[in-house]
């Protein structure tokens, strides 16, 4: 058979690559009538499913509102398909079911399940869906939406687009709903539970609705993008220096441990309502950001810099012993000893605040006992794009017990005195919600300080 190629979106594990009606040269069979060449393909997707142990991980969408999912399935020769999947759905939990598969004929080839599978056709049984992650009346907010006769709406018949070259990459489109899904083909060592759990983990650990605001950056133009959400699946973009309101686009997508899938390539309008970027695949780098090379473009998707969250007025950031190191631990031991001494009392951390009602930035000072609560006054500069930080806490300055213990425990000034004088780079193991942020000494890595987010 003659290869016939077309082109397919930049896939999620990979670059744009050509798909084919099969794996080989094979005679030419288009002399034959449209039955027998469909029969024909068939047959060759039939034996393409089943190869190499049969074993494939689906991307799969149900619908424009919900994240997307991951399934592993093996395919057997004798018609039945063990589909395994770990999500919410499925109380967050890995299961797995047998049923029947089977390639059907209708405009073309089609892969059906055609009998029911517990972890595939929830996505496509009209049920009520109900949980915490069931829809709400956007009128009152807490009313379950009832779904009877809808329930996500997904796909159980996937029309077959092609193959890759490689054999390693299977295009769907969804019978009904015309999403586009794709199958990448697993070697037989992979472990279906872990590699489940890690798209799992993925899905719920990687964004947070605490911290919603991040940034795209269009590296050739300069033009950056705010993207708030991500914890549900669904992003908000718009340009940062455009307008929100008419200019916000929203998209679904597919979160794993090393990449994030758009639904499908879309549109960002720039701020001059003319231009706009196109994006639908992003590859995690070495730092924990994410790269888009689609359309020959290079957009990086990241955090908007730790020192602004850090700054961020709706935050406070706790410190105690257990978050201090080097130079700032013996600082930090010099004022518990000192606050036992003074006042009788057990010194707890330090916290950074906003003050709401002052309007300004302040270091809570955390002791045992019940009492109105200390504050010194201070600022943080976030220099570097919100990579680093310089402390300019006052020695003299805050609230009546503040200015008390600046007074009484000359320990707590030179601790203050180090935080001023020491340049700090910031460091997270969590890129988009970094709920501990490590601020290390620039010229020594061994002084450092943990600042935890508090409640």
């Amino acid at each position: 058979m003659k290869l016939y190629k077309f082109l397919a979106p930049t896939l999620m594990f990979g670059s744009v690559v050509g798909f084919t009606s099969c794996n080989s040269e094979e005679d030419d069979i288009f002399n034959a009538s449209a039955a027998e060449r469909l029969d024909e393909y068939k047959k060759v997707y039939s034996n393409d499913l089943t190869a190499q142990g049969g074993r494939w991980l689906m991307e799969y969408f149900a619908n424009e509102e919900e994240r997307g999912y991951v399934f592993v399935m093996t395919f057997n020769p004798d018609g039945s398909v063990r589909v395994s999947g770990q999500n919410v759905w499925m109380d967050n939990s890995y299961r797995s079911d047998v049923s029947m598969w089977q390639i059907i004929s209708d405009n073309g080839p089609v892969l059906s399940f055609n009998t029911y599978n517990d972890v595939l056709h929830v996505f496509s049984s009209p049920e009520n869906l109900t949980g915490p992650e069931a829809p709400t009346n956007p009128d009152n907010g807490n009313k379950d939406i009832d779904e009877t006769g809808e329930g996500h709406g997904g796909d159980y018949e996937f029309v077959i687009l092609g193959l890759s070259e490689d054999g390693a990459t299977m295009h769907l489109s969804g019978k009904k709903r015309l999403h586009d899904i794709y199958m990448h083909r697993l070697d037989a060592s992979v472990d279906e539970v872990e590699l489940l759990s890690s798209y799992y983990a993925a899905g719920k650990s990687t964004f947070s609705s605490v911290f919603p605001d991040m940034l795209l950056t269009d590296t050739k133009t300069g033009e950056q993008f705010v993207v708030n959400g991500g914890h549900n699946g669904l992003f908000n973009i718009w340009p940062k220096d455009g307008d929100a309101v008419i200019q916000t686009v929203t998209m679904n997508a597919l979160i794993g441990p090393e990449s994030i899938r758009f639904r499908k390539p879309f549109a960002i309008e720039c701020a001059n309502g003319v231009d706009s970027i196109v994006v639908e695949n992003f590859v995690r780098q070495a730092d924990g950001s994410f790269l888009c090379t689609d359309n020959d473009h290079n957009i990086i998707f990241d955090n908007c810099g730790y020192g602004n969250i850090f700054s961020n007025t709706s935050y406070v950031w706790n410190v105690t012993a257990n978050s201090v190191g080097g130079t700032f631990a013996d600082a930090f031991n010099a004022v518990r000893d000192q606050t036992t001494k003074e006042f009788k009392r057990t010194f707890k951390g330090l916290s950074w605040t906003y003050l709401s009602s002052d309007k300004r930035t302040a270091v809570r000072f955390d002791e045992s006992g019940s009492y109105a609560k200390p504050y010194i006054y201070g600022e943080a500069e976030v220099i570097e794009n919100g990579s680093s930080i310089k402390f300019n806490i006052s020695t003299s300055d805050g609230n009546s017990n503040g200015r008390n213990r600046l007074n009484r425990l000359p320990a707590l000034v030179s601790f203050i005195e180090l935080l001023n004088s020491t340049s700090f780079r910031i460091e997270s193991n969590y890129r988009f919600a970094p709920s501990n942020m490590r601020f290390v000494d620039v010229n020594n890595p061994a002084n450092y300080i943990t600042f935890t987010k508090g409640s």
